[in-house]
């Protein structure tokens, strides 16, 4: 029993004195790889290009000709192909556009308000130090 104990007190003094402090030297020297808790979360940043000698150096691309715009591209159609204009905008159809779009400044003008009335009760239950009522609370009357 007592030479079970000494053998592994042994074994344990010997990997602390020899074997941890190797396995740290070879991290700090690079011969063996750090564990992933141990690395450095430092991106690693690639050395900067050479510089090539101007003889070896490639032309500079050509300058791009300034895209035209749509209005002036016209495509062409095939002999015998009719097309259509596209339908000038009926009455019907403006109407209907006014009216979404009262339809549409009556909603926002709602949320507008809505928000409006959020904004003061919430400064004023900040103002006053009240603390938020839940659902589940009793409600005071």
């Amino acid at each position: 029993m007592l030479l079970n104990l000494l053998s592994a007190a042994a074994l344990v003094v010997g990997v602390a004195v020899g074997l941890i402090p190797a396995l740290l030297l070879g991290m700090f020297l690079g011969l063996v790889p750090r564990p992933p808790l141990l690395r450095s979360r430092r991106p690693v940043r690639a050395p900067p290009p050479l510089e090539r000698p101007a003889a070896e150096r490639a032309p500079p691309p050509p300058v791009a000709a300034p895209m035209a715009s749509a209005a002036s591209i016209s495509i062409p159609i095939p002999v015998g192909v009719e097309v259509e204009p596209p339908p000038p905008d009926r009455p019907d159809v403006a109407a209907a556009r006014r009216r979404h779009r009262g339809l549409y400044d009556d909603e926002y003008a709602k949320q507008l308000d809505h928000l409006d009335a959020l904004r003061r009760t919430i400064s004023t239950r900040l103002a006053v130090g009240a603390r938020p009522v839940s659902d589940d609370a009793p409600r005071e009357t």
